[in-house]
């Protein structure tokens, strides 16, 4: 009897173990972020690099093609912020002296990548909300905007508020634009926050499919 006892229990520990592990597998599994920036982002970058440009030199065509270029990639501003379509295309009109040739801005939720350009206090955080599907990949990426600064860091990390807090997805960005993704177990809201590590206010460009 107490042998049977007794294996019935060594038997009861080894399935326990063993679920342990393959949950705790399975949950890194889901978690990445020694990803590279996903090609989809890096059009959005390129879009708000011209942009910039263009804007720098009141070159009205090369700014509408960037507002057009970031239409054409689906991408819309976060609740809350400024659709830089629009208003690239509407300083381009401005630029030109000229409507006639200018195509309307970008309207309408269209699912796709999304974006916010903003600036964080010296030592603040700033946190998004963002809603996403189960098992489908979400990609993130911060780029840093401003001159380069030795002393600038940032830092992107994404939890589950209805979880432990366990960061789904973290980088530290200095100088170089950072990308991580995550795969969600379940639909919902996560919460993303950008900490700015440095002594003075930061600007950065936050994208999202």
């Amino acid at each position: 009897m107490i042998k049977y006892i007794t294996s019935c229990a060594q038997s009861a520990l080894s399935i326990s173990i063993g679920l342990t592990v393959i949950f705790t597998v399975s949950q890194q599994a889901f978690a990445r972020d020694d990803v590279a920036t996903p090609m989809r982002h890096k059009a959005v970058i390129s879009a708000f690099e011209s942009a910039n440009t263009a804007l720098d030199n009141q070159d009205g065509q090369a700014l509408r093609d960037a507002a057009e270029r970031l239409s054409r990639i689906g991408a819309h501003p976060l609740r809350g912020t400024e659709d830089m379509t629009r208003i690239w295309t509407v300083k381009a009109e401005r630029f030109q002296r000229s409507s006639a040739d200018v195509s309307p801005p970008f309207r309408g939720r269209v699912k796709g990548a999304a974006y916010r350009q903003d600036s964080v206090a010296a030592g603040a955080t700033l946190t998004l909300d963002e809603i996403y599907f189960a098992a489908e990949r979400a990609e993130l990426t911060l780029k840093p905007l401003g001159q380069n600064d030795a002393g600038l860091t940032l830092e992107m990390v994404v939890t589950d508020p209805a979880g432990d807090d366990t960061a789904l997805c973290q980088k530290v960005v200095k100088s170089q634009t950072e990308s991580c993704a995550f795969t969600p177990l379940f639909t919902g809201k996560y919460r993303i926050d950008i900490i700015n590590n440095s002594a003075h206010e930061a600007g950065f460009l936050f994208i999202t499919n």
